[in-house]
Protein backbone atom coordinates (compact mmCIF):
# COMPACT_ATOMS: atom_id res chain seq x y z
CA UNK A 1 0.00 0.00 0.00
CA UNK A 2 3.10 2.54 1.06
CA UNK A 3 4.60 1.69 -2.25
CA UNK A 4 1.49 2.78 -4.34
CA UNK A 5 1.36 5.74 -2.73
CA UNK A 6 5.43 6.48 -3.21
CA UNK A 7 4.34 5.86 -6.81
CA UNK A 8 1.53 8.53 -6.86
CA UNK A 9 3.59 11.12 -5.23
CA UNK A 10 6.26 10.38 -7.94
CA UNK A 11 3.97 10.62 -10.59
CA UNK A 12 2.65 14.09 -9.60
CA UNK A 13 6.06 15.21 -9.01
CA UNK A 14 6.86 14.29 -12.85
CA UNK A 15 3.68 15.68 -14.35
CA UNK A 16 4.55 19.15 -12.22
CA UNK A 17 7.53 19.56 -13.30
CA UNK A 18 7.04 18.88 -16.74
CA UNK A 19 4.83 21.79 -16.96
CA UNK A 20 7.82 24.17 -15.40
CA UNK A 21 9.76 26.51 -17.22
CA UNK A 22 13.58 26.19 -16.70
CA UNK A 23 15.86 29.53 -16.34
CA UNK A 24 17.22 28.63 -19.96
CA UNK A 25 13.79 28.16 -21.55
CA UNK A 26 12.30 31.77 -19.81
CA UNK A 27 15.62 33.33 -21.26
CA UNK A 28 15.34 32.31 -24.86
CA UNK A 29 11.33 32.88 -24.65
CA UNK A 30 12.71 36.64 -23.95
CA UNK A 31 15.10 36.74 -26.27
CA UNK A 32 12.57 35.54 -29.21
CA UNK A 33 9.91 38.44 -28.09
CA UNK A 34 12.60 41.05 -27.72
CA UNK A 35 13.71 39.64 -31.52
CA UNK A 36 10.21 40.07 -32.44
CA UNK A 37 10.09 43.54 -31.39
CA UNK A 38 12.62 44.56 -32.90
CA UNK A 39 12.10 43.05 -35.95
CA UNK A 40 7.59 44.92 -35.78
CA UNK A 41 8.89 48.33 -34.16
CA UNK A 42 10.35 49.74 -37.69
CA UNK A 43 7.38 48.30 -39.67
CA UNK A 44 4.88 50.00 -37.43
CA UNK A 45 6.72 52.78 -37.62
CA UNK A 46 7.00 52.79 -41.62
CA UNK A 47 2.89 51.49 -41.18
CA UNK A 48 2.56 55.22 -39.05
CA UNK A 49 4.38 57.52 -41.59
CA UNK A 50 2.42 55.88 -44.60
CA UNK A 51 -0.59 56.63 -43.12
CA UNK A 52 0.52 60.06 -42.38
CA UNK A 53 1.54 60.69 -46.41
CA UNK A 54 -2.05 59.27 -47.01
CA UNK A 55 -4.07 61.95 -44.45
CA UNK A 56 -1.61 64.50 -45.95
CA UNK A 57 -2.54 63.85 -49.65
CA UNK A 58 -6.28 63.75 -48.30
CA UNK A 59 -6.00 67.18 -47.16
CA UNK A 60 -3.63 68.42 -50.17
CA UNK A 61 -6.94 66.89 -52.22
CA UNK A 62 -9.35 69.22 -50.47
CA UNK A 63 -7.32 72.08 -50.19
CA UNK A 64 -6.76 71.56 -54.15
CA UNK A 65 -10.50 71.06 -54.66
CA UNK A 66 -11.21 74.42 -52.84
CA UNK A 67 -9.23 76.64 -55.09
CA UNK A 68 -11.17 74.72 -58.04
CA UNK A 69 -14.33 75.81 -56.07
CA UNK A 70 -12.93 79.17 -55.37
CA UNK A 71 -12.43 79.40 -59.52
CA UNK A 72 -15.77 78.12 -60.46
CA UNK A 73 -16.94 80.80 -58.51
CA UNK A 74 -14.64 83.74 -59.28
CA UNK A 75 -14.76 84.21 -63.29
CA UNK A 76 -12.35 80.71 -63.60
CA UNK A 77 -9.60 82.66 -61.54
CA UNK A 78 -7.46 81.42 -58.64
CA UNK A 79 -7.59 83.16 -55.38
CA UNK A 80 -4.16 85.53 -55.04
CA UNK A 81 -1.75 84.95 -52.79
CA UNK A 82 -2.70 88.48 -51.17
CA UNK A 83 -4.44 91.68 -52.33
CA UNK A 84 -1.21 94.07 -52.39
CA UNK A 85 2.74 93.27 -51.81
CA UNK A 86 2.29 96.33 -48.58
CA UNK A 87 3.69 94.92 -45.11
CA UNK A 88 2.22 98.77 -43.84
CA UNK A 89 -0.95 97.10 -44.40
CA UNK A 90 -2.70 96.69 -40.57
CA UNK A 91 -3.84 93.46 -41.52
CA UNK A 92 -2.06 91.83 -44.41
CA UNK A 93 -2.63 87.85 -42.65
CA UNK A 94 -6.89 88.96 -43.66
CA UNK A 95 -5.35 89.28 -47.04
CA UNK A 96 -3.67 85.68 -47.53
CA UNK A 97 -4.83 82.71 -50.03
CA UNK A 98 -6.00 80.38 -47.54
CA UNK A 99 -8.42 83.09 -45.97
CA UNK A 100 -9.32 84.15 -49.37
CA UNK A 101 -10.52 80.47 -49.68
CA UNK A 102 -12.26 80.41 -46.41
CA UNK A 103 -14.49 83.39 -47.33
CA UNK A 104 -15.91 85.33 -44.29
CA UNK A 105 -15.61 88.64 -44.24
CA UNK A 106 -12.99 88.89 -46.51
CA UNK A 107 -14.50 86.01 -49.39
CA UNK A 108 -18.18 86.61 -49.72
CA UNK A 109 -18.89 84.68 -46.78
CA UNK A 110 -18.90 81.61 -48.66
CA UNK A 111 -16.36 79.05 -46.77
CA UNK A 112 -14.31 76.90 -49.18
CA UNK A 113 -13.13 74.94 -45.85
CA UNK A 114 -13.63 74.56 -42.64
CA UNK A 115 -12.99 77.57 -40.71
CA UNK A 116 -9.62 78.24 -39.08
CA UNK A 117 -10.29 81.12 -36.72
CA UNK A 118 -8.95 78.83 -33.80
CA UNK A 119 -5.00 79.35 -36.13
CA UNK A 120 -4.65 82.67 -36.86
CA UNK A 121 -6.67 85.92 -36.77
CA UNK A 122 -6.36 88.22 -39.31
CA UNK A 123 -5.24 90.86 -36.98
CA UNK A 124 -2.84 88.49 -36.02
CA UNK A 125 -4.19 86.79 -33.08
CA UNK A 126 -2.75 84.63 -30.92
CA UNK A 127 -1.22 81.08 -32.24
CA UNK A 128 -3.46 78.56 -30.89
CA UNK A 129 -3.06 75.62 -33.40
CA UNK A 130 -4.44 74.45 -36.85
CA UNK A 131 -6.12 71.57 -37.08
CA UNK A 132 -8.34 69.20 -39.60
CA UNK A 133 -7.53 69.65 -43.93
CA UNK A 134 -5.04 72.89 -42.95
CA UNK A 135 -2.30 70.92 -40.44
CA UNK A 136 0.04 67.96 -42.25
CA UNK A 137 0.16 65.69 -39.85
CA UNK A 138 3.80 65.09 -40.00
CA UNK A 139 4.74 68.39 -38.99
CA UNK A 140 6.24 68.78 -35.60
CA UNK A 141 3.95 71.10 -33.22
CA UNK A 142 7.61 72.93 -33.34
CA UNK A 143 7.77 73.99 -36.73
CA UNK A 144 4.29 75.65 -36.31
CA UNK A 145 4.86 77.76 -33.01
CA UNK A 146 6.67 80.83 -33.81
CA UNK A 147 7.40 83.09 -31.01
CA UNK A 148 6.04 86.57 -31.83
CA UNK A 149 9.28 87.84 -29.63
CA UNK A 150 11.49 87.30 -32.40
CA UNK A 151 9.94 86.46 -35.66
CA UNK A 152 9.55 89.72 -37.45
CA UNK A 153 7.11 91.33 -37.64
CA UNK A 154 4.18 90.56 -40.02
CA UNK A 155 5.30 86.80 -40.26
CA UNK A 156 3.11 85.39 -36.89
CA UNK A 157 1.87 82.13 -37.72
CA UNK A 158 3.23 81.41 -40.99
CA UNK A 159 1.07 78.49 -41.66
CA UNK A 160 1.05 74.85 -40.95
CA UNK A 161 2.35 72.45 -43.20
CA UNK A 162 1.03 73.88 -46.85
CA UNK A 163 2.01 76.69 -49.18
CA UNK A 164 0.92 78.24 -51.92
CA UNK A 165 2.76 77.68 -55.83
CA UNK A 166 3.97 81.54 -55.74
CA UNK A 167 5.14 83.95 -58.11
CA UNK A 168 4.30 81.84 -61.48
CA UNK A 169 0.99 80.45 -59.96
CA UNK A 170 -0.58 82.38 -57.18
CA UNK A 171 0.33 85.77 -57.02
CA UNK A 172 -0.37 89.14 -55.36
CA UNK A 173 -2.83 91.23 -57.20
CA UNK A 174 -1.58 94.91 -56.73
CA UNK A 175 1.81 96.82 -56.03
CA UNK A 176 1.12 98.98 -53.20
CA UNK A 177 0.83 101.91 -55.43
CA UNK A 178 -2.47 100.43 -56.98
CA UNK A 179 -1.04 98.66 -60.04
CA UNK A 180 -1.14 95.44 -61.29
CA UNK A 181 1.79 93.54 -59.92
CA UNK A 182 3.11 91.02 -63.00
CA UNK A 183 1.42 89.51 -65.46
CA UNK A 184 -1.82 88.13 -64.23
CA UNK A 185 -2.48 84.54 -63.81
CA UNK A 186 -4.57 82.70 -66.62
CA UNK A 187 -7.73 81.13 -65.96
CA UNK A 188 -7.98 77.61 -64.64
CA UNK A 189 -9.45 76.81 -68.49
CA UNK A 190 -5.89 78.64 -69.95
CA UNK A 191 -3.23 76.81 -68.23
CA UNK A 192 -1.65 73.98 -70.85
CA UNK A 193 -0.81 71.66 -68.67
CA UNK A 194 -2.84 71.88 -65.59
CA UNK A 195 -1.65 67.97 -64.38
CA UNK A 196 2.09 69.44 -64.60
CA UNK A 197 1.68 72.76 -62.33
CA UNK A 198 1.08 72.34 -58.69
CA UNK A 199 -0.93 74.76 -56.92
CA UNK A 200 -0.43 73.83 -53.37
CA UNK A 201 2.24 71.11 -51.89
CA UNK A 202 3.86 70.40 -48.35
CA UNK A 203 5.97 73.95 -47.23
CA UNK A 204 9.27 74.14 -44.68
CA UNK A 205 11.95 77.19 -44.94
CA UNK A 206 14.79 77.89 -42.09
CA UNK A 207 13.96 80.94 -40.58
CA UNK A 208 15.83 83.71 -38.79
CA UNK A 209 16.53 85.01 -36.28
CA UNK A 210 14.87 82.52 -34.57
CA UNK A 211 16.54 79.34 -36.14
CA UNK A 212 14.74 76.01 -36.93
CA UNK A 213 12.75 74.78 -39.60
CA UNK A 214 9.28 76.89 -39.77
CA UNK A 215 6.20 76.19 -41.73
CA UNK A 216 5.41 78.83 -44.45
CA UNK A 217 2.44 79.84 -46.41
CA UNK A 218 4.38 79.69 -49.96
CA UNK A 219 6.65 78.09 -51.87
CA UNK A 220 9.56 79.84 -53.50
CA UNK A 221 10.65 78.40 -57.42
CA UNK A 222 14.12 77.10 -57.07
CA UNK A 223 14.79 78.85 -60.54
CA UNK A 224 14.58 82.05 -59.51
CA UNK A 225 15.20 81.74 -55.86
CA UNK A 226 17.52 78.80 -55.14
CA UNK A 227 16.67 76.44 -52.15
CA UNK A 228 18.64 76.15 -49.62
CA UNK A 229 20.22 72.47 -48.74
CA UNK A 230 17.96 71.02 -46.12
CA UNK A 231 19.83 71.05 -43.03
CA UNK A 232 23.00 72.91 -44.53
CA UNK A 233 23.09 76.77 -44.98
CA UNK A 234 22.36 78.02 -41.52
CA UNK A 235 20.68 81.23 -42.93
CA UNK A 236 19.32 79.67 -45.84
CA UNK A 237 15.25 81.26 -45.78
CA UNK A 238 14.46 79.67 -49.19
CA UNK A 239 10.83 78.74 -48.81
CA UNK A 240 10.75 75.09 -50.06
CA UNK A 241 9.07 71.55 -50.66
CA UNK A 242 10.60 68.92 -48.13
CA UNK A 243 10.65 65.52 -48.70
CA UNK A 244 9.01 64.59 -45.07
CA UNK A 245 6.78 61.57 -46.24
CA UNK A 246 9.64 58.91 -47.11
CA UNK A 247 11.59 61.46 -49.29
CA UNK A 248 8.69 62.42 -50.91
CA UNK A 249 6.65 65.79 -50.93
CA UNK A 250 2.99 66.26 -51.42
CA UNK A 251 1.78 67.97 -54.08
CA UNK A 252 -1.58 69.36 -55.25
CA UNK A 253 -1.49 69.87 -58.87
CA UNK A 254 -4.31 72.15 -60.91
CA UNK A 255 -6.17 69.51 -62.29
CA UNK A 256 -6.90 68.16 -58.76
CA UNK A 257 -4.73 65.25 -58.40
CA UNK A 258 -2.56 64.67 -55.89
CA UNK A 259 0.85 63.23 -56.16
CA UNK A 260 4.36 62.52 -54.38
CA UNK A 261 7.86 64.21 -55.83
CA UNK A 262 11.12 63.80 -54.17
CA UNK A 263 12.98 66.40 -52.60
CA UNK A 264 15.78 66.43 -55.56
CA UNK A 265 13.58 66.20 -58.60
CA UNK A 266 11.60 69.04 -57.30
CA UNK A 267 14.78 71.33 -56.48
CA UNK A 268 15.90 70.65 -60.31
CA UNK A 269 12.10 71.83 -61.01
CA UNK A 270 11.82 68.53 -63.01
CA UNK A 271 8.99 68.91 -65.58
CA UNK A 272 8.66 72.82 -64.92
CA UNK A 273 6.09 71.91 -61.98
CA UNK A 274 6.45 75.14 -60.89
CA UNK A 275 5.63 77.24 -64.09
CA UNK A 276 8.70 79.31 -64.46
CA UNK A 277 9.51 81.01 -67.24
CA UNK A 278 11.88 78.77 -69.11
CA UNK A 279 11.61 80.12 -72.89
CA UNK A 280 12.36 83.36 -71.56
CA UNK A 281 9.36 85.28 -72.61
CA UNK A 282 8.59 87.08 -70.16
CA UNK A 283 5.77 85.15 -68.81
CA UNK A 284 5.46 82.09 -66.58
CA UNK A 285 4.88 78.86 -68.68
CA UNK A 286 1.53 77.97 -68.04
Amino acid sequence: MSERIDLSANSKSEIRNSKSFTLIELLVVVAIIAVLVAILLPALGTARDAARGVACRSNLRQIGAAFLHYANDHADRLPYMALAHNPGWPHPMAYTWYTNLLGGPWGGGVYYLPPIETWVRADWGTFTGPAGVWQCPSVPQAHMAPDPGTWAPGTTGQGAGYGANFWHVIRFALAPDGSPLRPATPPVSGFSRPSEIFVVADSLMYWIPTGGWKTVLSIDCPVHYPWDLLGGDPWGTSKQIPGRHAGLGNLAFIDGHVEGRRHESLRANAGNVFACDEDGDGTPDW
